[in-house]
């Protein structure tokens, strides 16, 4: 029988006490020693350490000290909703500080409830306050300031995503166990009977800053770009043709087009959409021996495909926003106009069993799973699942290979015709 109030620890605290000061010292020695040794070695030592970290956290928190953090966590969301609603990042000074009284005043907010959301905000490295009363930014919100698609992240997470989960319960309640798509948190929490994308397009402000929070989303560790350029062996193609089907400002053909200077792209996406990112390609000023390989095309996934026999149609980050009958038609769609080396590359979550990889990366795949519930009344998938829309589609329709790159949240699926 253990002691009265001893201190009971998991067995595995050594093992991750020792992986956080390993990685630690890895990150430490790269940069004392001037950036030397890989870049890939960098971002495995950061995720170990992460990892890690993360799971120390959990295990040396009780039931009381779960729930203290947990309402806590549920405020910092709260108070940074609320300093985007009075567009905080965007009036401290980029560079430099400003006192409470006078972003209080630039802002039109009450100075009191701006220093408490500050203050909160800061606890978690947003924002700083190098002497007391004065703020300045931290590395995270000079980039919300800063870099436009992660603007437009922030904002997207705080107008839109925030209510949306506020009204699950409430979808839950009203239309249980519906698959329907306009039966949905969003349905709720922005009082309309569209399904979510129909919503987005009657609007090309909402539509453009959808299609900026992606990008900015595809710039993230877990979703980054750079892991879809590692994922495949892209130069196999030669000067192949890649359609990028729902390819939004053209992200990820940038980033391919980048590495691979071979191949050609097109990339397709609704009008307003394909628009805004001509003109983003435009505005970015790239190398002509880039920009000149890629095109824009005005497409809906739900027609029948117009490029016949390109090498590639990627669809990345597109099926999971659609329920099977859907993800089965787009499919569908393009199977017509495979060539005999054609292939279809599908970059999307793969559910893992439960706790068969690190919680950190798990919990970033059961939270999009949740939003798409909330958002389009879908559900992100495992590999039965995905193995099951592919034969609907086609008999003769297969997934060839499964590739994951670690440390992506993100899986890529070679699918070819017999």
């Amino acid at each position: 029988m253990k002691p009265p109030g001893k201190l009971s620890l998991p067995p595995q605290i050594k093992r991750y006490a020792a992986q956080v000061a390993t990685n630690a010292n890895l990150m430490s020695q790269y940069l004392e020693n001037e950036n030397s040794g890989s870049v890939d070695e960098l971002a495995a030592a950061k995720t170990k350490l992460a990892e890690a970290a993360f799971e120390l956290l959990n295990i040396s928190r009780d039931t009381g000290s779960f729930l203290v953090h947990l309402t806590v966590d549920y405020q910092v969301i709260c108070a940074f909703r609320w300093l985007c609603q009075f567009n905080i990042p965007r009036l401290v000074p980029l560079d430099g500080t400003i006192t409470h009284g006078e972003l209080a005043r630039a802002a039109g907010a009450h100075e009191g409830l701006l220093t408490s959301a500050l203050r909160l905000v800061m606890t978690s490295r947003m924002f700083e306050e190098p002497e007391p009363g004065l703020v300045a930014h931290s590395p995270v919100s000079r980039q919300m300031a800063a870099d436009d698609s992660i603007a437009h992240w922030t904002q997207y997470i705080s107008n839109t995503i925030v209510p949306t989960a506020a009204s699950h319960m409430e979808a839950t309640e009203k239309w249980p166990n519906s698959r329907e798509v306009n039966n949905t948190a969003h349905n709720i929490a922005f009082n309309h009977n569209l399904p979510y994308f129909d919503f987005v397009s009657q609007d090309a402000g909402r539509g453009i800053e959808f299609a900026r929070t992606m990008q900015a989303v595809s710039n993230t560790s877990y979703f980054d770009n750079s892991l879809l350029v590692k994922s495949y062996d892209w130069a196999s193609i030669g000067e192949g043709l890649v359609v990028d089907m729902g390819g939004s400002t053209g992200h990820a053909s940038i980033a391919l087009a980048e590495t691979f200077p071979d191949l050609k792209f097109i990339v397709q996406d609704l009008p307003d959409v394909s628009t805004d990112g001509a003109k983003r390609l435009d505005d970015r000023k790239l190398p002509l021996s880039i920009a000149s390989r890629i095109q824009f095309q005005g497409h809906s996934f739900f027609n029948q495909q117009p490029i016949k026999g390109a090498s590639i149609y990627l669809l990345r980050h597109i099926l999971h926003d659609w329920p099977d009958k859907e993800a089965v038609q787009i499919l569908r769609n393009i199977i017509p106009v495979l060539g005999p080396k054609s292939r279809i590359i599908v970059s999307d979550i793969i559910l893992p069993e439960p706790g068969s990889i690190p919680a950190i990366e798990e919990r970033v795949m059961r939270l999009n799973d949740l939003l798409l519930h909330q958002f389009t009344n879908t559900s992100e998938r495992t590999l039965q699942d995905w193995r099951s829309i592919v034969a609907e589609a086609s008999e003769k329709l297969c997934i060839q290979k499964v590739y994951r790159h670690p440390g992506s949240t993100l899986s890529l699926m070679e699918l070819t015709s017999a």
